[in-house]
Order: C-alpha cells, then structure tokens, then sequence
C-alpha cells in the first residue's frame, strides 16, 4: 500500500524532462516485453486468445460459422485461418496510449479513467479489426495483405492519437492540471 502511494507520488511530481525519459523507457520495455518469447507466451498468449474469443462471440453473434481454437480463427468451410498474435493483439497501441496517459501532468483519477476508457477503445477497435481480417482473408488475400500490414495498424494508432486527444480535452477541462 505505501508502495504503490510512493509511486504515485514520485509519478506526480516528475519534471517535464523525467517525464520524457519515462516514456522512453516505457516504450523501451514495451519493445521488450514485445521480442521476448517467453513472455509472449506467458503475458501476451491469455491476451490474444481472449481477443480472438470476443471477435469469434460477436461474428457468431451475427451468423458466422467461425472456429475459434485458442488464437486461431478458423472458417470451417474454406479452411482459411488467422492467428491473433502479440502484433495483433491491440497490445502495442493499448501500451502506446497507457505510457503517454502516465507520463501526462494530470491528477491520477483522469489518468486512470483515461487508462481504463482507453483500454476498452483501443481493444473494441482492435476487436473489429481481427474480424475484417479474418473476412478478408477468406475473401482476398491480397486485399487481407495490404488491409494488415497498412491500413488497420494506421487506424488503430490513430484511434490512440483521436484518444488521447479527447482525453486531453476532457481531463483539462474536468480536472486541475498538474503542473511540475
């Protein structure tokens, strides 16, 4: 308990400097956790299967025949499949957003609020994603080619950027700004 109120105390009273050089090594250890296997594994694989689970739920929601086995999305009839992985997982952009809301001079109630809105944006996106994908691929796999590598990790990224934004906008304008 004393703990985590030090964290939260040395967080909030951070120069602008310091700030810098913590989302640096935020996105440092993010980099790492990202190349780093066992830790995929362990950290990452409960986190893409879950993603996978929701986006197999809501197509079958509307009619799908899609399998879901662990990561894997399956469509029975053309046996096409895509596999929900750390780089699709939303788990970059989630990471992105939480290390700028941290670093951010702003009262810890908006930061976690922020966190936690932010969090279900970016993995609601991330959700819609991996079900365009998933059609894509059965239906063009040039158009899922272009549509993965460019067009979803763009619109994903600013959906953190459009985030952020907002989040800025309304914390300044519901919290008193911490400045130091």
């Amino acid at each position: 308990r004393f703990g985590a109120r030090f964290i939260f105390y040395v967080l909030q009273n951070l120069t602008m400097r310091n700030r810098i050089i913590l989302l640096v090594l935020l996105l440092g250890l993010g980099t790492l956790i990202g190349g780093w296997g066992a830790l995929q594994n362990g950290l990452l694989g409960p986190w893409c299967e879950i993603a996978s689970s929701l986006s197999a739920k809501l197509m079958q929601l509307f009619g799908s025949n899609v399998v879901q086995s662990g990561a894997v999305l399956r469509d029975p009839q053309t046996n096409k499949a895509i596999m929900v992985s750390w780089g699709c997982s939303g788990a970059d952009a989630t990471f992105i957003l939480i290390a700028s809301i941290i670093v951010y001079p702003s009262c810890w109630r908006a930061k976690i609020l922020g966190m936690l809105v932010g969090f279900v944006a970016v993995q609601g996106l991330n959700v819609i994603r991996i079900i365009t994908l998933y059609e894509l691929n059965i239906y063009s796999e040039q158009l899922f080619g272009f549509a993965h590598a460019y067009l979803w990790q763009g619109l994903l990224m600013l959906d953190v950027l459009v985030f952020l934004l907002l989040w800025l906008r309304w914390q300044k304008d519901q919290f008193e700004v911490v400045t130091g």
